[in-house]
């Protein structure tokens, strides 16, 4: 739920302001701010990554009438990876 400082601080500007106040808390891990932990339950984050040794050569990884890589190279591939994330 909201924390009730926020439900509480007026209008909407000021909710909004109270809001950010208990977001900065969080961001900052800072409970002497806002003691969060009871609004903000933290999830899982992880960041993936990859080595690419590129030698200038893609190989399908197996024949499919289906299915193709779309580059011609590893880092042509990660590439386009990454602009559609």
């Amino acid at each position: 739920g909201v924390p009730p400082a926020v439900l509480t601080a007026g209008s909407v500007a000021n909710q909004i302001k109270e809001m950010q106040e208990w977001f900065r808390a969080f961001k900052d891990q800072n409970i002497t701010h806002r003691n969060y932990p009871e609004y903000f339950t933290p999830i899982l984050c992880y960041v993936e990554g990859t080595w690419i040794m590129d030698d200038e050569s893609l190989e399908e990884p197996f024949d499919s009438d289906r299915h193709q890589i779309d580059a011609k190279t590893w880092k042509q591939l990660h590439d386009k990876i990454r602009w559609m994330m």
